[in-house]
């Protein structure tokens, strides 16, 4: 008797001490991810910040996530706290581009000035076959659109509800940009980087970050960045700080460091599948 009564004592001990299991999507929602999201962004998409891309490259975009998004993935979504992410590679434009759910809303997200470095000469000119910068003030740029800047103030530091914290911020950025954020480095291997530019080159890209690195090192309150190396193109700054004003609502802005000599890059589009675009 006494034994039985010990053991559901610890029934119940165990029972009421056991984490709470993790509420997964339904099946419906992974199956319906895509067709949800085209939807959505189909119906949104003239609102989109897509500069600078010209007018062919936002139709094909239009089109390829109108016809082929499933053929971009439709196998992998990754859930961080309550964002649902899923990545795109879409070959036909040499990019990459992530949609992320939060509360029944679907935000397609898509740095499009990092990829006009990559694959427009506005800002390189070849020299005995390699790219190099045409001008100094084009060693760094910040590479937010509005349509992100929006994501990041109306579902991520959201100034009313629960935040975001900076570390989980990372995180999702990290799975947002996957292609420019596999390989984090110190801040010390990028100074080190730093010091090996064209001096025009260094002291532009200083003017920028110098103040924010000093002010990380100082303990002001609401500062803090990462750095990430992406092959072939160069560094992303990511740097996370208040607004300043009394809703202490925390900002990100993005920074891209691009190489100064690099390789060329280039993609090649079906014509045939997107005749629609390029014919008009």
């Amino acid at each position: 008797m006494k034994a039985t009564f010990f053991y559901a004592l610890l029934g119940l001990f165990v029972g009421c001490n056991t984490p709470a299991r993790k509420i997964l999507p339904h099946d419906e929602f992974f199956a319906n991810f895509n067709n949800r999201a085209k939807a959505q962004i189909l119906s949104e998409f003239q609102q989109y910040d897509l500069y600078p891309m010209n007018e062919i490259d936002k139709c094909i975009l239009k089109q390829g996530i109108s016809k082929y998004l499933s053929q971009m993935n439709d196998s992998k979504l990754v859930q961080l706290d309550s964002f649902f992410i899923r990545n795109y590679q879409f070959a036909d434009l040499g990019c990459n581009f992530t949609i992320v759910e939060k509360d029944q809303e679907y935000h397609l997200l898509y740095l499009p000035r990092v990829y006009e470095y990559c694959y427009t000469d506005k800002y390189y000119e070849l020299k005995d076959s390699i790219n190099e910068l045409r001008n100094p003030n084009f060693a760094i740029t910040r590479v937010n659109s509005t349509t992100f800047d929006e994501f990041l103030e109306n579902s991520v530091f959201i100034s009313k509800g629960p935040r975001v914290d900076i570390s989980t911020a990372i995180q999702l950025m990290k799975e947002i940009f996957p292609e420019f954020t596999h390989n984090r480095v110190q801040i010390a291997q990028f100074l080190s980087w730093l010091d090996t530019q064209p001096l025009d080159n260094r002291e532009v890209i200083e003017s920028i970050l110098s103040p924010i690195i000093t002010q990380k090192e100082k303990g002001f309150s609401g500062q803090d960045y990462s750095v990430f190396q992406a092959d072939y193109l160069g560094f992303f700054f990511f740097h996370f700080h208040m607004y300043e004003d009394i809703s202490l609502q925390m900002q990100l802005d993005i920074y891209f460091i691009p190489y100064h000599r690099r390789y060329g890059m280039g993609f090649e589009t079906d014509k045939a599948k997107f005749a629609e675009c390029i014919e008009k």
